[in-house]
């Protein structure tokens, strides 16, 4: 059994029952990343991406697109010196939004494991829960406790 079987992704509207949402603060002072938190949330079947247990390849396809965008605008800008850091100009936004957006997409560790082993075709890091579900975690953990 894959790691990644038997998951499913679902759409959950912010507004449901039991769907907490704290904001994070950014250096920018803005709070355009959030934590959620589900509390006995209920969804309808109509909730469901992907098809059930498909969720891991839905995750995928949404990196893929979502790592596009984020690389697919960043192809130079001009060079604007110290008025960039004007207070209340376009720059000093974006200059301090900036390090948010690292994490958008993905960590640079997760990025530049996945082109080792996939595109350059090197050893996986060694992974003690490779091969189990995630389902299967916690009770492997129990077990190891246990012994």
């Amino acid at each position: 059994m894959t790691k990644h079987k038997g998951l499913t992704m679902f759409i959950v509207p912010m507004d449901a029952t039991g769907v907490v949402v704290r904001g994070l603060r950014q250096i920018s002072g803005e709070a355009e990343f959030n934590e959620v938190f589900f509390d006995q949330v209920v969804l309808d079947q109509e909730a469901v991406v992907g098809g059930i247990g498909n969720g891991w390849g839905t995750a995928l396809t949404v990196l893929m697109y979502e790592r596009l965008t984020r690389t697919a605008s960043s192809s130079g800008a001009d060079v604007v010196g110290p008025d960039a850091l004007a207070v209340g100009s376009d720059w000093n936004y974006l200059i301090s939004f900036l390090p948010g957006l690292k994490s958008a997409g993905g960590t640079e560790q997760i990025l530049r494991n996945t082109i080792g082993e996939r595109v350059l075709g090197l050893p996986a890091e060694p992974r003690l829960d490779k091969g189990v579900p995630f389902s299967e975690l916690r009770a492997k953990e129990r077990e190891a406790v246990a012994r």
